[in-house]
């Protein structure tokens, strides 16, 4: 029972869950022992994963530990381990997850639109297509955003040209144009 018992608190290091100890006074020695056993192959296993912490995490992937918890409180990140000093440990599978998230954000995808594709990864049935559908959203997006700046590269270009840069601010044709009424 004390074997047990010293399982449960090494256990519960890494916050998990396990509030057996008042009932266990009422189960019978072969139950302590498949107890035993249960909670050394999970400690085992807890061992055997790679866990990092946010600062080796941070180093992996080139990413501050500001945004590693950020994503971590997005949603984007899970299966974070917390010790019960409050420190985070993370699989290492989670240095793939942040590439992805850094990867998806390099081509302009939002938070938002890098949750729902984890989602999409998730769930059961989903095909490339919602993928794609997703993605094809996006590029409409930017390149309505593309259009808009170039008109706006048009215009500068257009106000930059119409100064010589030698009149008294009081003249100055940039400032006399923002300041006209647009009557298109």
């Amino acid at each position: 029972m004390e074997e047990f018992a010293a399982g449960i608190m090494s256990i519960s290091e890494l916050k998990v869950d396990i509030d057996i100890l008042p009932p266990l006074a009422r189960l019978g020695r072969k139950t302590i022992l498949t107890l035993t056993l249960i909670l050394s192959q999970l400690r085992q296993n807890i061992t055997a994963m790679q866990l990092l912490t946010i600062g080796e995490l941070s180093k992996k992937t080139g990413t501050t530990s500001v945004a590693i918890r950020h994503y971590e409180r997005f949603g984007l990140i899970c299966n974070v381990i917390r010790k019960s000093s409050g420190y985070r440990l993370y699989p290492e599978e989670t240095i793939s997850h942040i590439r992805f998230i850094k990867n998806s954000q390099s081509v302009g995808l939002s938070l938002e639109e890098i949750r729902e594709l984890i989602h999409l990864q998730a769930q059961s049935g989903t095909t490339s297509q919602q993928v794609k559908t997703l993605i094809q959203h996006k590029l409409k997006i930017l390149q309505a955003k593309e259009e808009t700046i170039k008109a706006m590269i048009k215009t500068l270009q257009q106000l930059e040209a119409s100064c010589d840069g030698k009149r008294p601010l009081s003249q100055c044709p940039i400032l006399e144009s923002l300041y006209a009424s647009n009557k298109d």
